[in-house]
């Protein structure tokens, strides 16, 4: 069960660093919508 919860944190942490390296390239980009 530990070891466990611990896959699953570190699977959150992963996501949440990919979603925010994402939204900083996505932000960054010369495509985004900058404008608005």
């Amino acid at each position: 069960s530990r070891a466990r919860k611990n896959l699953l944190k570190g699977f959150c942490q992963i996501l949440i660093e990919s979603e925010m390296s994402f939204f900083a390239f996505y932000h960054k980009n010369p495509l985004s919508q900058e404008e608005v």
